[in-house]
């Protein structure tokens, strides 16, 4: 089965990168995460078995406190 490689980025509130950071470490699924300047907060770099589990972590993620928006960007 192929692996599915996202980057996702985060918008979180102001001052919260680093506490969004730590929450993330519980996800299996990521296996990277850094702070950024721009107009995202955090990126992230996640592997997923399949389109369906990444929707499902995606959701994880936006559910964490303190996270505003994100935007996933998929690769092949």
């Amino acid at each position: 089965m192929a692996v599915v490689l996202a980057f996702v980025l985060i918008l979180s509130k102001s001052g919260r990168e680093n506490e969004i950071i730590e929450s993330l470490k519980d996800f299996k699924e990521i296996k990277e995460s850094w702070t950024i300047l721009g107009s995202w907060d955090i990126i992230v770099k996640a592997e997923s078995d399949s389109m369906e589990d990444l929707y499902v972590l995606v959701e994880r993620i936006r559910a964490l406190r303190n996270v505003e928006r994100t935007s996933t960007l998929i690769t092949r």
